[in-house]
This record gives structure tokens, sequence and C-alpha cells, in this order.
């Protein structure tokens, strides 16, 4: 596939772009170097192989979900920086907010 100075233009319009003469001459030039390597590898017989799904082997690595005793409020609160029972204080998040935490 040839492309030419027509699709550099209409690209160009599409894009709202304006090039300098150069420009559009060097991005036909590569436009066509793309296409010329598309069109070979077109050229590839691939009939009878199957399409690759991923670039590497992958392995499930998760472990096995096994049912267990969930940790007590007390625990789970030992966990937090601010708690104020039965909450877990956070900053506040929205915008002109003068409070630093809110409940």
């Amino acid at each position: 596939m040839q492309l030419d100075k027509a699709l550099i233009s209409r690209l160009e319009k599409l894009a709202k772009l304006r090039m300098e003469p150069e420009e559009e001459a060097q991005l036909l030039h590569d436009l066509n170097r793309i296409m010329r390597m598309i069109d070979k590898i077109l050229e590839v017989d691939v009939e009878g192989i199957e399409p690759l799904r991923h670039m590497a082997v992958r392995h499930d690595v998760t472990r096995e979900d096994e049912p267990a005793e969930p940790i007590d409020q007390q625990r789970a609160f030992s966990n937090g920086p601010d708690v104020e029972p039965p909450y877990f204080r956070v900053p506040n998040v929205l915008e002109g907010s003068i409070k630093k935490y809110q409940k």
C-alpha cells in the first residue's frame, strides 16, 4: 500500500495540525516505511498457527483460599494510627474542609 500527499493533508485536517512541507515529506516517508513493514508481515503464512494469547507462560501464584477465624475488633483497631472505636479516624479528603478529622 502506498500513501500519498492527499492522505497527509487529510490527517492534518483531522488532527487539526499544521505542518511544514519538510515535516509532511518526512511523515509521508515514515508512514510508507511502516506500511512496507506491515505488508512484509502480511506475507507470512500463519495457516494453522494458534494465536498468541500471552507473551509469557503464566501460572496462578495465589494461595488456596482457606477459611480461618476472623480477627477481633480490638486486634483490627491495633493496626490503625488514629482510632475512636468503633471507627478508624482518617483525614478529611473533601476540598475546602477546615477540619483535620471528621467523625
